[in-house]
Order: C-alpha cells, then structure tokens, then sequence
C-alpha cells in the first residue's frame, strides 16, 4: 500500500504553475497550492486530500534573509522587491535593504512535483553565518510536527510553548520535517550530500507555529558576507507520515548508502541482551552462563582498561585479566564488546599536543570543545578532536586494531559518536567535522573486518 502510494506520488510529471502578482506569488501544481509572501510561506493547501494547513489570524512570524552573527539579521519582508519569473514553474525574487541583497528561488521540479527552495544573501557587514526561509500561519491545532530529532519527536497543540532549535546533523538526525494533518500533510526535505549545517528553528504558542529552515556557513564567520542555502525540497501526500518518511529514506540509503542489518556479522542479528560488565570476575560470569543465553548475549566491557573509564585517553592498554576474561567469555559463547571514544584525547596524554590544533572549537565563542573541559581537575576532562584530521584517524585505528588483533573481541562501542561540530578552526584537510566522521567509520570496518561497531 506504502509503496502504491510512493508510485502515485512520483509517477507522473506535474503540471505547475507560478504566478506573480506584486509581493506574493503563487505555486499550483496537482498536488498543491503554495503561496509566498515577500519571501515567507504564508498558505499551503493540500489538493490530494482538500486539507489546508495555514490560518492567516494565526499569530508567529517566521523570517526568510541572511543571518549574521554580530549585527543583527537582515529580512527580506523588510526590503524592496523584484520579482520575476524564470518560466512557468520558477521564479527568482530579490530583495534589497541599504547594500544587502537577499534571492529566493522558486521552482516546482517536474518529475517529482517537488517544490524547490533555495536562496542566497549578501550583507555590507561581515559575520554572515548562514541564509534562511520560513514558513508561517501554521495552524497546530490541526497538525503535527514530526521530527527524526533525538530518536522521533512529535510537537503538537499540547507540547510546551518555548522555541526549540535542532541542528543538522547532530540530534536534527535526518534533514526532514514532516507536518501531518487528518488526512495527510506536507514534509520539507534537505537532498544535501556533503552534511552541509543547518538548522530548524521552531516558534509556537497553542494554536500557531512557524517554522525557519537554515543553512549555515563553515565557521569561522567573522570575515563572510554571504552565504547560500542548500536546497530545500515541499510537498504534499495523502496518509500518514510514513510516506515522506519513506521517500527521505530510499533518498538517503541510495545516496549514504548505510549498512543494513544484513550487511553487519551474523551473529548481530542473534544478540537479544546486552550486560553491562564491571568486573572481570570469572566465577560471576559463569553464573551469568547459566541465566541467559550466553549465545545471545553481548557483553559490554566499560572499565576494561588500565587506565579506567575515560581516562588518559588515548590509551587502549587493557588492565590485568582483560585477555582471560575474553577468552572464558567466548567460551560460553558470549560476544564482548569494550568501550571506546571517537573523539576523546586526555589533555594530560603526552600526545594531546600533537592534536591540539584539530580539537574543536565553538562556532559562537571560538572557545575549545570536551567532555568535563571547564573541570581541569578532573581526571576524566578530554578533548574532542575532529575526525576530519587524517592523522586522528590513523591513531584511533590502530589503537583498537591493536586490541582487536590480540584479543579478537567481537565489536567496539564508538562512545561520543554522535559529536558533529561546526568547528570554528574551519575544515581541516577540506572537509567538515561529519565528512570526518564517517571517513572513521568507513576506515575503522575496513581495518578489522567482521567487527560490529554501536555508537552513542
């Protein structure tokens, strides 16, 4: 049924149209009617199911312009306007405020039906850090706002009236908002590949809500004066949120191409526990043989270092009985699975010099980024390098390759594996600090081959 609905959806090229008539235009395609006022989303009407999501007495405003850091942003509702159209289904506007420029570009995609957003913006005054579009009159009552943010959330009439920003990639999981009514709804969609950094800005009360969809440059941003979205892709669908949901992820594995469960060690599939293992007692073990299905089992080992838990990174020496413990384990049939960090270096470990230069610093403050890092007297503080430096990698790696060769432990959990920042030092060897971090992941299973990897 899911993918009956996918196949009506896409199959057809869409007829469009974009019509301009002074400050608003307006987009109408068979699955649609879309209107924009002086750059904002102000009206969405969904043909397929006759639901409309917008009420025009609705109270928050959102924004389309350029984002500066230091001075304040700049809106396009605020300026003077050109609008033309580039054909029947696009067309370009641009606003000019003093020597600011702002272009919003229109376009409805003929084979998906897809309405394509983008823009960009120039500012007479540095620290631009980013370009945003908004959509607004959002009637909440009637809708709900589905996120792949922290694992799924869902914002509705009753959720807390507070702003809320989600970041992208980091907890904003997956560039994809879903906005679902009775009978359908619309969704908003990123199709980036390079992990560009955005960010939904999110403003409610308990009847409205409006949404601002942001692009933001590579920091640092003290000296950029413009800054380009990425495009941003609407639409509208009958059902449920599945549908989107289902064409975001067909987009995202043919181009991630992420591992399938199928595609993992066999034995994953088996695992139904996992324990958490402080100690290396045998005869504790040998008592959990006989409670659980030790076939079935994975054993999380946290303290399994010399060292103990997150110090002196990064220092993968095992503490005394580490290899006995393994062995009686995978003699029950147990598979084990020590704790790592991916991005941890102990600013105490005689190598933290060689790597401060890539440890992250905030974009907003351009201060250093770690686990404890204010506490200097813990013994636990680490640095957060980025996994963009090749050199990084390269350590990490053979630190647990080293582990792995010796001891044959089955998997390693990626501790702080989710730690994306939009680093203020800039790229490093050309690539933002996700591009870094799943060139680890790649280079860590091709280093050791049949090793399952979890992460945080």
């Amino acid at each position: 049924m899911l993918s009956g609905v996918l196949n009506m959806l896409y199959s057809e090229t869409a007829l469009a149209e974009i019509t301009i008539d002074g400050e608003t235009v307006h987009v109408e395609t068979d699955a649609y009617k879309v209107q924009f006022d002086r750059g904002v989303i102000t009206h969405i009407h969904n043909k397929i199911t006759a639901e409309t999501y917008t009420d025009r007495n609705l109270g928050f405003r959102a924004q389309t312009g350029i984002l500066r850091r230091h001075h304040g942003p700049i809106w396009a509702r605020h300026g003077t306007i050109e609008a033309r159209k580039a054909g029947q289904d696009s067309a370009t506007l641009l606003f000019r405020q003093g020597g600011n420029e702002i272009t919003l570009t229109i376009e409805v995609e003929a084979h998906t039906g897809d309405l394509l957003i983008g823009g960009s913006g120039a500012s007479d005054i540095a620290s631009v850090y980013g370009f945003q579009w908004g959509c607004e009159n959002l009637d909440i009552t009637n809708l709900k706002l589905i996120l792949p943010v922290d694992g799924g959330q869902v914002i509705d009439a009753s959720s807390p009236i507070t702003p809320r920003r989600f970041d992208y990639p980091g907890l904003w999981e997956a560039q994809l908002a879903i906005l679902q009514g009775q009978q359908g709804g619309f969704f908003v969609r990123g199709a980036d590949e390079t992990f560009q950094f955005k960010r939904l800005d999110c403003q409610k009360d308990s009847e409205s809500i409006a949404l601002n969809f942001q692009t933001h440059n590579q920091a640092p941003w003290d000296t950029l004066t413009t800054a380009k979205s990425v495009v941003w892709r609407l639409n509208t669908y009958a059902g449920d949120y599945r549908v989107p949901a289902q064409i975001y992820r067909e987009w995202m594995e043919t181009t991630f191409k992420p591992w399938r469960l199928s595609d993992m060690p066999v034995w994953v599939q088996d695992i139904g526990l996992v324990t958490i293992q402080a100690s290396f007692d045998l005869k504790t073990l040998d008592r959990l043989a006989e409670q659980v299905d030790p076939t079935k089992t994975l054993l999380y080992l946290v303290g399994w270092r010399k060292d103990g838990y997150d110090v002196n990174y990064p220092d993968y020496t095992p503490r005394d009985g580490f290899g006995d413990f393994v062995k009686a384990a995978h003699g029950h049939g147990f598979r084990v699975m020590p704790h790592a960090n991916l991005v941890g270096i102990s600013p105490y470990h005689p190598l933290y010099p060689e790597f401060q230069a890539f440890q992250f610093r905030d974009p907003w403050s351009g201060n250093f980024i770690g686990w404890e890092w204010n506490q200097t007297d813990s013994p636990q503080r680490s640095a957060w390098i980025n996994n963009a430096s090749s050199k990084f990698r390269r350590l990490l790696v053979q630190q647990l390759k080293e582990v792995w060769e010796k001891y044959r432990v089955d998997a390693f959990h990626l501790d702080i594996s989710h730690v994306v920042v939009n680093d203020a030092n800039g790229l490093v060897e050309g690539l933002n600090s996700a591009q870094g971090n799943v060139l680890l992941h790649k280079e860590l299973v091709e280093a050791m081959p049949g090793v399952a990897f979890s992460g945080e």
